[in-house]
C-alpha cells in the first residue's frame, strides 16, 4: 500500500526501524505509516495535510466579532470569508481581509511555537458577524485546509508509533521475549507514549479515546 497523506516517509521510517534492505518489507511499511499518521488524526481531532485545492465550508457564527472555525486553514493568503446578511444560504457578502477581518492565531504562533495555521476569525474595525436568528450558517470559508507542513514533534511521534506498531507483531499479547532481559511487557495503549509530544496539537474533537 503506497502511503497517504502520511506524517513520515518510507525511508525515514526504515531508517528509525534499522531496516537496512531496500525492498525489505516495504509494504507493511507503508502500512504502518498509514496507521500510526491516522492514529495521530484521531487522537489529535486534526489533519496535519493540506489541501490542494480551496474547499468552502459554512459555519455557525454564534459570537458577533469572532469565529472559532473547528478547523485549520494552511494558507490564509487564498482565503476568502463571505457573510449571508439574509441568512437564507447565500453568501453574498465577502468580507475584507486586514480591512474588516484578521485570522489567528496572530503570526501563527501558539505558546511560543510558531507554524501554526489559522483557526479563527475575528472581525475589526466595526464589522460584525449576522446575528444567527434562524439557526442557520451565516458565514462560509472557502480555503486550503489543514496544516503548510507537518509540525516535528508530530512526525516524531509518528515515527515512535510506527516503531510500537512494529514491534508488536512479534508481541500479539503485548508480552516480547527475550533472554537477555526477561520478559518485557509493550504498553497495550501506544498513544502513551507520544502524549506530550501531541498533546499541545490536540483539540475538543477527538476520534481516538484519551490516553
Amino acid at each position: 500500500m503506497t502511503i497517504t497523506d502520511g506524517y513520515a516517509t518510507q525511508l525515514e521510517a526504515k531508517a528509525w526501524l534499522n531496516i537496512s534492505d531496500a525492498s525489505l518489507d516495504d509494504l507493511m511499511v507503508d502500512d504502518l505509516v498509514n496507521a500510526a499518521s491516522r492514529a495521530v488524526d484521531g487522537w489529535c481531532g486534526r489533519s496535519f495535510t493540506a489541501d490542494t485545492v480551496a474547499t468552502a465550508q459554512q459555519f455557525l457564527a454564534t459570537d458577533m466579532y469572532l469565529l472559532e472555525l473547528g478547523n485549520d486553514i494552511a494558507d490564509t493568503s487564498t482565503a476568502i470569508v463571505k457573510t449571508s446578511n439574509g441568512q437564507d444560504g447565500v453568501f453574498g457578502t465577502t468580507l475584507t481581509a486586514s480591512t474588516q477581518y484578521v485570522f489567528e492565531p496572530l503570526n501563527g504562533v501558539v505558546g511560543g511555537v510558531s507554524g501554526w495555521p489559522a483557526t479563527r476569525i475575528r472581525l475589526i474595525k466595526g464589522a460584525y458577524f449576522p446575528t444567527p436568528y434562524y439557526g442557520r450558517a451565516q458565514v462560509e470559508v472557502t480555503a486550503k485546509w489543514g496544516w503548510a507542513a507537518v509540525p516535528a514533534p508530530v512526525k516524531q511521534a509518528t515515527l515512535q508509533l510506527v516503531s510500537e506498531l512494529w514491534k508488536r507483531k512479534d508481541a500479539p499479547f503485548g508480552v516480547l521475549g527475550g533472554q537477555e532481559f526477561g520478559t518485557i511487557y509493550i504498553s497495550p495503549d501506544a498513544m502513551r507514549s507520544v502524549g506530550s509530544l501531541l498533546r499541545p496539537y490536540r483539540t475538543g474533537e477527538l476520534v481516538a479515546p484519551m490516553a
